[in-house]
Formats: C-alpha cells, sequence, structure tokens
C-alpha cells in the first residue's frame, strides 16, 4: 500500500475514533443528567413513585452505551468543575446550574466522584439512591458510610472515589474565579480611562480593549457563571458609575446566555451595556452622582436633557462604525429616553438589548441603594416582577431563572436564628438553595461554618431549616465577594 493511502486510511480510523469519542461524551452527559434527576427526584419522592419510572430506565440503558465492553465511567469534581474519564464536561446553562447543586451535594457528603460500572442494575440503582440520601442526616463519615452500606447490598457497579484522588487537567492558567475577577477589574478601569481621556486613538484602543474583555467574560461564563453571579455583589463604593456599569454588563451577558442569543451578539450585548450610560460620562461628578438627595446645579436639567447626545457622540468615539454598532447606540438612546427624570411607562417596542440592559441596571441600582435602602437581592426581584409595563415579564422571568428566588450572595435568616449565605441554587427547589452558615443563633460569626442543604431532611423527615428572611449585607456587616473569592464556596 502506498504512502498516500496508508495516510488516508490512518485519517479515516481518526476520524472514526474521534466520531466514537463525541458520541461516548454525548452518552456520558446524558447519563449524568439523568443521574441527578433521580437524585433531585428521590429527595422528595418513594423510589416507586411513578415520576422516577423513565429516568431510571434511562440510567440503566445509557449505562450500557456510556460503560459498554467491561469499561468504567469514571465521574471526578475538581475545582468545581466536571470531568468524565478526565475530560471535562459542558452543559447549558440550565443543566449546569443543576450539575453545580449536585457538586454541592457531593460536597456535603465529602464525595470526589464514582466510578459506574456496566450493567447497571436497576435494584443495585435504588440502593445506592436509598443509602446516599440517608448518608446526608448524619454527615459525619459519610463517604465510608456509604460505601458499607453499598457493600451490604452487594452494590458493585458503583463505586466512590474520595476527594483528592483523581489528577485532572485544567484547561485554563488561572482559576475561573481569578481570571472573573481580573476581567472585572479591567472593565472598571476602561470605564474610567474613557472617561478621563481625550485622545481619540486612545479611545479606540479602549474600545477594542473593552470588546475583548467582554469576549473573555464570555468565555469564563460558558466554563462557569458562579464568578459572575458573585461579582454582581461586589458593592459600588466611590467610584459608581463605572463598576455599576461593569456589573450591568455582567447581568446582561447571564441573561443573554440563557436566551440562547449566539455568541457575537451576546458580545454586542455585553458591550451595549457597559456602555449605556456613557451620556453620564460627559457630565460632572455633581451632576451624575446618583445620589437622589443631592441638590444638582441649575445647569444639570439641560446636560441631563442632553443625555443620549452625550453617550452617542462618546460611543462613536470608542467604536469605529461597523454593522454592531446600531444596536450599541440604540441601547444608549434608548436609556437616556427611559431615564428616571424621563420615566419611559412601557417597554413595548424597545430593543431586545434594551430590554435587558434595563432590567440589569434596575436590579444593580436596587440591590446597592440608588434608589433608597439597599433592597435584598430576592427583594429586587420580586420588585422587578411587579413592574411589569417598564420591565419585560417575559425577561424577568428568564433572570430570575437565572439568579435563583434567593440569588447566589443572598444573606438569610433561618429558621434557627442562624444566619446563612446562599452559596449554590438548586433549579429543582430554588425555594430550598445550598446556604454556607457565617453567623451562630448566639450571634458569634464564624469562618468556616456548615454548608446546609436546605432541601435535605433527616430522619424524622423534618427540614434542617428554612428561610424566613432575607437582610441587607451591608447592614448585617458581611461583604459578600469575600467569602467566594477567599473562601470555600
Amino acid at each position: 500500500m502506498s504512502e498516500e493511502l496508508l495516510y488516508e486510511e490512518r485519517e479515516r480510523k481518526l476520524a472514526a475514533n474521534d466520531l466514537m469519542e463525541s458520541a461516548q461524551m454525548r452518552y456520558a452527559r446524558e447519563f449524568l443528567l439523568a443521574l441527578v434527576q433521580v437524585i433531585q427526584i428521590s429527595r422528595f419522592h418513594q423510589l416507586n413513585n411513578e415520576a422516577l419510572r423513565e429516568p431510571l430506565d434511562l440510567i440503566c440503558s445509557l449505562s450500557m452505551k456510556v460503560c459498554g465492553d467491561k469499561k468504567t465511567l469514571s465521574l471526578a469534581i475538581e475545582e468545581g468543575q466536571i470531568f468524565v474519564n478526565s475530560r471535562r464536561m459542558k452543559f447549558t446553562s440550565g443543566a449546569f446550574r443543576s450539575m453545580m447543586a449536585f457538586v454541592q451535594m457531593l460536597k456535603i457528603r465529602e464525595i470526589g466522584g464514582f466510578e459506574f460500572l456496566a450493567p447497571l442494575p436497576r435494584e443495585n440503582l435504588c440502593h445506592f439512591l436509598e443509602a446516599f440520601h440517608e448518608v446526608a442526616a448524619d454527615k459525619s463519615d459519610a463517604l465510608p458510610k456509604l460505601e458499607r452500606m453499598l457493600h451490604n447490598h452487594d452494590v458493585a457497579e458503583i463505586g466512590l472515589i474520595k476527594p483528592g484522588e483523581t489528577e485532572t487537567p485544567l484547561e485554563v492558567e488561572l482559576e475561573t474565579k481569578k481570571m472573573a475577577a481580573l476581567l472585572y477589574s479591567k472593565a472598571v478601569v476602561i470605564a474610567r480611562e474613557v472617561r478621563n481621556s481625550d485622545n481619540h486613538e486612545r479611545l479606540r484602543y479602549l474600545g477594542t480593549k473593552a470588546t475583548r474583555v467582554i469576549q473573555e467574560l464570555i468565555s469564563v461564563a460558558e466554563r462557569d457563571t458562579r464568578p459572575l453571579h458573585w461579582l454582581v455583589q461586589v458593592p459600588n463604593n466611590q467610584e459608581y458609575i463605572y463598576t455599576h456599569s461593569t456589573k450591568v454588563a455582567l447581568i446582561s451577558l447571564l441573561i443573554g446566555l440563557e436566551i440562547g442569543i449566539e455568541r457575537n451578539a451576546v458580545c454586542s450585548l455585553g458591550t451595549a451595556a457597559l456602555y449605556y450610560d456613557m451620556g453620564h460620562l460627559e457630565l460632572p461628578d455633581e451632576v451624575s452622582d446618583d445620589d437622589e438627595e443631592q441638590e444638582k446645579p441649575e445647569a444639570s436639567e439641560w446636560q441631563l436633557r442632553n443625555h443620549a447626545k452625550h453617550g452617542i457622540k462618546q460611543l462613536l468615539n470608542v467604536r469605529m462604525l461597523n454593522v454592531t454598532v446600531p444596536d450599541l447606540l440604540v441601547v444608549v438612546f434608548e436609556h437616556a429616553r427611559g431615564s428616571e427624570q424621563y420615566a419611559r411607562e412601557d417597554c413595548t417596542g424597545m430593543h431586545l438589548f434594551s430590554r435587558i440592559v434595563a432590567i440589569a441596571d434596575a436590579y444593580d441600582a436596587a440591590t446597592h441603594g440608588r434608589y433608597g435602602k439597599p433592597m435584598p437581592p430576592d427583594k429586587a426581584l420580586e420588585w422587578l416582577m411587579e413592574d411589569r409595563a417598564r420591565y419585560d415579564p417575559d425577561l424577568v422571568r428568564v433572570f430570575i431563572n437565572v439568579m435563583g428566588i434567593y440569588p447566589v450572595g443572598t444573606v438569610a435568616l433561618l429558621s434557627t436564628g442562624e444566619l446563612g449565605l446562599v452559596c449554590e441554587v438548586d433549579p429543582a427547589t430554588p425555594r430550598r438553595p445550598y446556604v454556607r452558615i457565617i453567623e451562630k443563633a448566639d450571634g458569634t460569626r464564624i469562618d468556616d461554618g456548615e454548608l446546609v442543604d436546605l432541601g435535605q431532611r433527616d430522619e424524622s423527615g423534618a427540614l434542617r431549616a428554612s428561610i424566613i428572611d432575607t437582610l441587607d449585607p451591608v447592614e448585617a456587616g458581611v461583604y459578600v465577594p469575600g467569602y467566594y473569592f477567599t473562601g470555600d464556596l
């Protein structure tokens, strides 16, 4: 056989192997999603419930496809990421939140992953589910206890992996959370420099740099949306206009990804959100200050009426004219028309980007006190839902689905008298998130409190605790982002 024919044969085999591997990963993804589904449903229903019949059958069937020929499917959790046979799995945003809730379930039980063998009998899968939920009631030595229970039922098809037992390649040089924090800081700096620079070439450079930052934030969100959720909680403090516009961009990216906008359009949305309030950048500090109680100088009314013109002028300074610029311009213009000074009564007819940015702008403003006393995140979501004319109700529902009823970073007062910080939201039980205890009932602050699944019941069927109220983090003396970026959440 000639060298050319050998090369073609080798290429065909490699292509066939790639296709087989792609199919295996697809089956593995379906297997994991079905497993998470039965774990979530079986928390509240008996295993003979009709709702569990199909997903249980699907798991048993898929086990033959992902673990055929006596092969092992290894599921490992490393740095909050999910790896199958050392390959990182990617999920859509909705499925990703379910998988992160699953990660928290494993974390509570001190389990680093699983190894599955086929065929996986339905009876043994049910034994596993019963044991998995039972060990949560007594978390001391949960992993060895679960191992003993599986051994007692002769469940040989499911093995447990201890945390840190696997060596998994990370695909990024920096941890995702550190990268997200760095990009957030870059966006704030760019917004500040745009205001302070009058050099035309410098402004164009900053525009290009901002687009790159938005693209990198999208890449972070595609891997893991949690850092963006936590960054939204960063206080605005003295640089309100810059930190606020950056967080509006983060929230807009989360909504855009959730509704399935294609990547280039999400980038345009994020850029529009970063620049949406640029009309304020040409106003004096005493005019652009969002303190409602501060008396404005006489010239402010004329300047505010020229808000849109200032914004469009500033945007054209930082962006070359291309097909994306009209979308950015309309967001700047419609935001100025709908600003508080000339409140828009109806969002009907507004550009999709404008409607998304309006929600992001209002949420960050409400949670950080631009309209008065800061609202806890859950109450800000309720407020958005009530104003159905100004804020698109369909997009608000999408936003609530993204954030959860109790968004990550919510400071919650529990029925036990303890304070907890919401650190993960399970879409299957949105009213019962995972919380980290940060203060005992007697008022003692703790740095390494218990991670509590508010949906978990003990052996008597009683819930560990419930949320009875939410608090403003500032009044509670809690710096929310610090728990994520310096702690273990």
